[in-house]
């Protein structure tokens, strides 16, 4: 048992006090509580040629954009995937 929970850890103990937690569930926790890096473009300078530069920063995703992202996911991993 940990010292210390995080607010992702207190979301999911209040969600499911008993039994197992859904795998979708404990993604988005992951996600949710691990840092990051997403490419971000820069528009180009003014006078320059039409270039545009690509980075990485260090971002944390919403609570709501992990359940997102981590159905996204789960949904890849059972098959399910849409060619929309």
């Amino acid at each position: 048992c940990a010292a210390v929970h995080t607010e992702g850890d207190m979301l999911l103990m209040s969600a499911y006090s008993r039994g197992s937690v859904p795998v979708q569930r404990q993604l988005a926790q992951m996600l949710f509580e691990v840092p990051h890096h997403m490419k971000v473009v820069n528009s180009p300078v003014d006078g320059t040629a039409e270039q545009h530069d690509a980075e990485f920063t260090l971002t944390e995703l919403s609570m709501q954009q992990a359940e997102d992202l981590a159905s996204s996911i789960k949904a890849l991993d059972d098959g399910k995937i849409d060619f929309a």
